[in-house]
């Protein structure tokens, strides 16, 4: 019978020890997560994906990649468990655009986050992080 052995340590675990995001090494992350197709199973890591193509490729790289669109099946509306993934996607989206200073491309990423979750709760986080950039695209906050 063989030996029983600890798993390997997930990257998105946040554990300094082990994890090349807590110690932001952003290529050691490039190259674990090479530049993958997001199938519906993972959409949740689309925002940290962004976040890894942030620092090594710079904005441009990650405002491109959480602008493509998701395929049907995953925006489906038969698929509310991958819906409710959507809006961080498109809270980090905006807030990559806002810092670019691409007024645009935040107004439009707001009207999809509108449309998709109308009504949301104001104190949390991806929430506030919308607001900011709606009060920044409105004059009312500086970068």
């Amino acid at each position: 019978m063989p030996r029983w052995t600890a798993p390997r340590p997930n990257p998105l675990i946040p554990r300094e020890e082990y994890n090349p995001a807590a110690r932001s090494d952003w290529t050691t992350l490039a190259k674990m997560y090479d530049a993958p197709e997001f199938q519906c199973s993972n959409l949740w890591a689309r925002p940290i994906y962004g976040d890894l193509l942030l620092h090594p490729q710079g904005p441009a790289a990650a405002i491109e990649e959480l602008s493509r669109p998701w395929s049907d099946f995953c925006s489906a509306p038969r698929n509310p468990s991958i819906q409710q993934r959507y809006p961080r996607t498109l809270s980090k989206l905006a807030q990559m655009q806002m810092a670019q200073g691409e007024t645009e491309g935040a107004r439009q990423t707001l009207i999809a986050f509108d449309a998709l979750w109308p009504m949301p709760d104001a104190d949390l986080p991806l929430v506030m992080v919308v607001e900011r950039v709606r009060r920044w695209l409105e004059g009312r906050e500086e970068l």
